[in-house]
């Protein structure tokens, strides 16, 4: 998922997702750049999972066991392994 094309309208319509990709800082821990700083929604204070940066876990979204996944077209992801997670 991406934050702000994916995440936020989530959390703005009272849908939280229950994972998401983000950021890496320095230190190693992780955050929703673009929510974080719109809706004050982040990592740490939030249910929502960390999934990846750039490079989605599979194994996180698996871990997550979502009945829906919602990505975009340019992620560097197998729809068709995204989908074998969505229907277990």
């Amino acid at each position: 998922m991406h934050d702000l094309d994916i995440t936020i309208p989530l959390i703005e319509l009272g849908a939280p997702p229950i994972a998401s990709h983000g950021r890496t800082r320095p230190d190693g821990s992780h955050y929703l750049r673009s929510s974080a700083q719109l809706t004050g929604v982040d990592f740490d204070n939030s249910d929502i999972r960390f999934i990846g940066t750039a490079d989605i876990d599979l194994e996180a979204v698996a871990a997550a066991r979502p009945d829906l996944i919602i990505t975009e077209p340019s992620r560097h992801v197998s729809v068709e392994q995204l989908e074998k997670i969505a229907r277990r």
